[in-house]
């Protein structure tokens, strides 16, 4: 997993790890790593095999980092972005993810 770090965001991208082993190494990284208190994207955009059912592994870490006022977006375009539940956000680009942290970090500056 490469991770890179700007400003106070983190993107996680997944390269040449198999699937099974994503959970585990995001989950390091969001409770005890670079991405622990900042705003984490984790694209997925390399996995074109991608399945509803591995996207909804990530809601629970998504919704603990969420709950601690940081945003947590998922880049792929594998699924279809009707059936991804509202809780999870889920961009077909990078910029896109960006633009949705950017979106929120003005909604928690302004106390929504």
């Amino acid at each position: 997993m490469k991770i890179e770090v700007e400003d106070n965001l983190v993107i996680l991208t997944v390269k040449n790890i198999p699937f099974s082993e994503v959970f585990s190494a995001l989950e390091k990284e969001l409770l005890s790593g670079k991405a622990k208190y900042r705003n984490a994207i984790l694209d997925l955009s390399n996995l074109t095999e991608l399945k509803l059912s591995d996207l909804l592994t990530f809601q629970t870490l998504s919704d603990t980092h969420t709950e601690a006022k940081c945003s947590f977006v998922i880049v792929n375009d594998a699924i279809n972005h009707n059936e991804i539940p509202e809780t999870l956000h889920v961009t077909p680009t990078l910029q896109e993810a960006k633009d949705i942290i950017e979106m929120e970090e003005i909604e928690r500056d302004l106390g929504f």
